[in-house]
């Protein structure tokens, strides 16, 4: 017998419609099933996703406020109405350091020295041989001078010793004939450069030698600063004056006929400016919270967790910290909760009560290092706060874990699929073997009919 390929051939019964359609419904209600679960965990995914990121950002503009940086900048006025690069001195101010008024008259730079031989004939003419040692200070190196050498070859040995502190020889050819500088960059009182050779026929290019012949002279010698600070005498090898005003350094430029003032003072607004950022940057947050939990559209609709989070944050921000800071919440600082839950800085007072505004920055003014210690000691609230988000976007934080989950739920779902693919599969092979017996003996029967419907007829005509 012929094998049958389509089932419902041998019989004539549309049996492929009949397998087509029982395969599309088993298919159609697992399937709706499985994308119903994808697109349940893929809304739950995104919405975590969206609230961790929210939680991070969040405490991202909080740790600001626990950072030194924050706190420490400074700025620096001059009374006068120069540019700042025309001043006489600079101000470099270090995190140390109050505000003042200060006074600055520079009575004298430090310098260098600066020695030079006699004309000594031409630039080509040799002197000698021997060594010649500097020294500037606990400064020294030494070159060795050849019998060939020219005076030239000499300013040229100077200038390139590997271990030269600062030695700047040159030539001026001068009317009687060649005279060698040198420069020396080593400033202080008791630092005039030396120049000491070892041998006599170099006497002529040193302060020292073996005979006691001094063939330089010193044109300059080397020189502390000299400065009147708020009417103090101070003193310094170079031209930087480090803590002589605790916590900063001058570095003098130019000599002054009367005293330079300058102030010192906080930058209160950099510290405002990320308070401000701070309230933003919660509310922000509180807007992204509310949006995911929201009971009819949000991702994460009614979600105990977001609730929790929130609470937990209310409790922190409105009650005191405890601990040993001297400012123990938000409010004393004037930060506080409207109506709708959002933070802000009040611009208006209740009654004879100061406003947010005017709370802030009596704050600044009054308790600058309370606040610091408010928010950045290990007992403070940003070190609080991050705890706290630490146990929801941490490593083994609950969010994490929850998005993991999620995660191996959607893989889940795609282990399904194949699983149903597979069954249908199977159903329908099985279907078709069902079938094709049927068909089969369908065949049979119509065969047989056929057959014995001409044989009635063949008598009948007969």
């Amino acid at each position: 017998m012929a094998t049958i390929t389509s089932a419902g051939v041998g019989s004539g019964i549309d049996l492929e419609s009949i397998i087509e359609a029982t395969i599309s419904a088993e298919r159609t209600v697992k399937e709706s099933q499985l994308n119903e679960r994808e697109i349940n965990y893929t809304t739950q995914l995104s919405g975590v996703g969206t609230f961790k990121s929210a939680l991070d950002s969040f405490n991202d503009v909080l740790a600001k406020l626990g950072d030194a940086e924050t706190y420490n900048s400074r700025i620096v006025s001059f009374t006068n109405s120069l540019e700042e690069s025309e001043q006489a001195f600079e101000v470099e101010v270090g995190s140390s350091m109050q505000s003042g008024d200060f006074s600055v008259e520079i009575l004298q730079l430090a310098k260098g020295s600066k020695v030079q031989s006699a004309a000594l004939g031409s630039a080509e003419d040799t002197l000698g041989a021997g060594n010649l040692t500097f020294n500037a200070g606990d400064n020294e190196f030494t070159i060795a001078v050849e019998s060939t050498d020219t005076l030239e070859d000499i300013r040229n040995k100077i200038n390139k010793a590997s271990e030269n502190f600062g030695v700047s020889a040159n030539i001026v050819n001068s009317d009687s004939g060649a005279v060698l500088t040198f420069s020396s960059a080593i400033s202080g009182s008791g630092n005039t450069l030396s120049v000491t050779a070892d041998d006599d026929s170099l006497s002529s290019i040193a302060t020292n030698s073996p005979s006691g012949v001094a063939g330089l002279s010193v044109q300059q010698a080397a020189q502390d600063a000299n400065a009147l600070i708020n009417g103090q005498s101070v003193s310094s090898s170079t031209n930087e004056l480090k803590d002589k005003i605790q916590g900063t350094t001058l570095t003098l430029k130019s000599e002054t006929a009367q005293p330079q003032e300058f102030s010192v003072s906080v930058d209160e607004d950099i510290v405002k400016e990320t308070l401000t950022e701070f309230v933003d940057a919660y509310n922000s947050l509180k807007g992204t919270l509310d949006s995911l939990s929201n009971s009819s559209s949000g991702l994460l609709a009614s979600d105990s967790t977001i609730r929790t989070m929130e609470q937990q944050l209310q409790r922190i921000f409105t009650n005191e910290l405890g601990g040993t800071t001297d400012i123990q919440s938000l409010m004393e600082i004037g930060i506080s909760f409207n109506r709708e839950g959002e933070m802000e800085i009040s611009s208006l007072g209740i009654g004879s009560l100061q406003s947010g505004e005017e709370l802030l920055n009596s704050t600044i003014s009054d308790k600058y290092s309370a606040l610091q210690s408010f928010f950045s000691d290990d007992d403070g609230l940003v070190q609080k706060v991050d705890g706290l988000v630490e146990l929801y976007t941490g490593s083994d934080g609950s969010l994490i874990k929850r998005e993991q989950s999620l995660n191996e739920s959607l893989e889940t779902i795609e282990t399904d699929r194949d699983a149903l693919d597979e069954r249908l599969a199977n159903l329908e092979a099985s279907l078709r073997s069902q079938y094709a017996a049927l068909d089969s003996v369908m065949a049979q029967y119509q065969t047989s009919s056929s057959y014995i419907s001409s044989i009635l007829t063949n008598t009948s005509n007969s």
